[in-house]
């Protein structure tokens, strides 16, 4: 739940904006380039009626249909064992012969993102799954890759960035057990509400469909009534949204994309849809990991504990773990992964291997309209007999929802913190906090004064940019300023370093927060961002 951390006032005071010489010491960098992602990939693993992996499709086994209606597929590969299989020389339609694959043919790379939840997780049930991927390392091949972050409740911290490096990533997870936990406050919280038992009675038997972006909610939708106090539903909002921070904070690998969610147990399912929208949109396979396993709430009471629940999640031990479980099949589902739950979770990393190794990569290409739309994926097989496990959507984001996400993951990772990518530590600008008028009783108006480089207008021609501003106070709370649009032009005859002043007004709260400044270009996507540490 974002607090109020800063309220808005702002104007652009600037008319005419003039070029002035950069203070001495001080560079500055062009715009950064934006993630563009036209192509949307539905990675699928296809098996019969008795589980095993199925062999020898080809493009024209499949109907892929976007909103129900049916749309052709623009690339297609099957990749066996880690390699992308040429095209087979026999096909039912001369077309598929030259279609082309979104992979050559040979080794295919996979890149995991491993996400640490240290905010909900208890060190010690996290320490042990650590030291089971750690174990498992040498399953990752010469052209696998990993990276790993942590989110402590307030920042994504990145312990090591897309490497194949076994001894970094062994470091990596041994410094990951080293850090702080903060699950223990969220078991105390809930051991000082036992209702669960109440929320099971009600529930009772039956069976539904959970639809994560629509409007049924039939009777999953009433895990939502979870026993969870504000102050743990702020934690759970915010750990899901460093998790789809973390996913475009780093660039974009090649080959089959795969996170590893390091999940501390997450009852809800509706703030879980900002990570599927992300993961889809960015071309990630989730693998969600219940760190907890079976949850310890019969020993305090927990009665009606073993009464049988419907859907994915069955037999446990309380409402919290059977709607984290839930969560958990969900978020696999909606981008077709699995799920790695209770005694699973100590073998993720080999689950994982198992199933990114043999599957169909399909793509194509939407008419991108850039208005916000979900639209739903389905993917079918001609042939009788025969079970699809693939994404089930993606998104056509706005300019301006791209940006709002892109100042969250800003907040999260921090400008310094955040490893190479599409807002990486090149893309500065630099921000002068002028002196703060009281502006209410606990409000002050703060002038702010930006220089861009010259790169971010064209010269002697106004250039429409926009800003998004984003706090963060030291109880982790944070909040966005809603946008400011900017008209910036750069004099005639001015220098390739000289920059551009642009000067707005914002109404903040009083108190010691951090401040992220995202500029970004809507017409070309690319942005500069900078943070201020504020100390009023």
């Amino acid at each position: 739940m974002k607090r109020p951390v800063a309220l808005l006032l702002a104007a652009l005071l600037a008319g005419p904006l003039s070029a002035q010489s950069p203070p001495a010491g001080e560079e500055t960098e062009p715009f950064g380039e934006s993630i563009d992602v036209r192509v949307v990939n539905v990675e699928t693993v296809v098996t019969d009626r008795e589980g095993k992996r199925v062999r020898g499709l080809t493009a024209g086994d499949f109907r892929l249909l976007v909103d129900g209606v049916e749309v052709p597929i623009d690339y297609f590969t099957e990749v066996a064992d880690g390699v992308a299989l040429p095209a087979p020389r026999s096909v039912k339609e001369p077309a598929e012969a030259d279609m082309p694959a979104p992979a050559p043919s040979g080794p295919v790379g996979r890149s995991y993102l491993v996400f640490i939840d240290e905010s909900l997780s208890i060190a010690a049930q996290r320490d042990i799954v650590l030291k089971e991927l750690e174990r498992d390392l040498d399953r990752l091949g010469p052209e696998d890759r990993m990276a790993v972050v942590a989110f402590d409740g307030g920042r994504l911290h990145r312990l090591v960035d897309w490497t194949g490096d076994r001894q970094a990533l062994a470091g990596a997870f041994a410094e990951a057990r080293q850090r702080p936990a903060g699950g223990i406050l969220t078991l105390a919280e809930r051991r000082s509400s036992l209702s669960d038992h109440q929320l099971l009675l009600e529930l009772g038997g039956g069976s539904g469909e959970f639809d994560l972006y629509g409007t049924e909610w039939q009777p999953f939708d009433r895990y939502e009534d979870v026993d969870v106090q504000p102050q743990q539903y702020s934690r759970l909002v915010r750990v899901v949204e460093a998790a789809a921070a973390a996913l475009r904070g780093f660039s974009l690998p090649a080959g089959r994309r795969a996170m590893l969610v390091l999940s501390g147990g997450w009852p809800l399912t509706r703030p879980a849809a900002r990570l599927v929208q992300d993961a889809n949109r960015l071309g990630y396979t989730l693998y969600p990991v219940d760190v907890p396993g079976i949850d310890i709430a019969r020993t305090v009471g927990d009665a009606s504990a073993e009464r049988p629940m419907p859907g994915p999640a069955r037999v446990l031990t309380s409402s919290w773990e059977v709607a984290s479980h839930h969560t958990l099949h969900l978020l696999a589902e909606a981008t077709g992964g699995r799920e790695f739950l209770n005694s699973n979770r100590l073998a993720a990393l080999e689950r994982a291997d198992e199933d990114t190794r043999s599957y169909y990569w399909l793509g194509f290409s939407p008419a991108w309209k850039a208005d916000d739309r979900h639209h739903r994926i389905e993917l079918e097989v001609r042939r009788p007999g025969l079970e699809v496990r693939a994404r089930s959507g993606f998104s056509d984001l706005s300019p301006v929802t791209l940006a709002e996400m892109e100042t969250e993951g800003l907040l999260l990772f921090g400008i310094g913190g955040r490893p190479p990518g599409p807002l990486g530590g090149e893309t500065r600008m630099q921000v002068e906090m002028g002196e703060p008028r009281q502006a209410g009783w606990r409000t002050v108006e703060v002038p702010v004064t930006l220089m861009l480089p010259a790169s971010a207008a064209a010269e002697g021609k106004e250039t429409e940019l926009v800003l998004s501003v984003g706090a963060l106070d030291r109880f982790g709370g944070r909040s966005e300023l809603p946008r400011i649009p900017l008209k910036v032009s750069l004099p005639e005859g001015a220098g390739p370093d000289a920059p551009v002043r642009s000067e707005v007004t914002l109404r903040l709260r009083k108190g010691e927060q951090k401040l992220v400044f995202h500029v970004r270009n809507s017409r070309t996507g690319s942005s500069l961002a900078s943070e201020v540490d504020y100390k009023p």
